[in-house]
């Protein structure tokens, strides 16, 4: 499965790719975080595209509660973008 968000930024890319670069080891648990993709929308957005997400994990709790944790202050909000299944057997 692949999903893509988009994280409504409060601050600067650059001070929030930080915090989503320090994050990418957990990210490894559940996602294949040499394919995730992360980019500049703008001036107050940023595109986090993650790649064969296992798919027992529901949408909401893709992100890891770390990330979430420490980006409440650099991000208003995330929202779902799209969702890819892949193939359905």
């Amino acid at each position: 499965m692949d999903i893509k968000f988009i994280a409504r930024l409060k601050t600067d890319y650059n001070n929030w790719k930080e915090l989503f670069d320090s994050s990418a080891t957990e990210m490894n648990i559940f996602c294949d975080d040499h394919k995730t993709v992360v980019g500049q929308i703008g001036k107050n957005a940023a595109l986090i595209a993650l790649y064969d997400v296992d798919s027992s994990i529901s949408t909401e709790n893709v992100l890891p509660n770390s990330y979430m944790e420490k980006s409440s202050d650099l991000v208003d909000k995330h929202e779902i973008y799209s969702v890819n299944l892949g193939r359905v057997a």
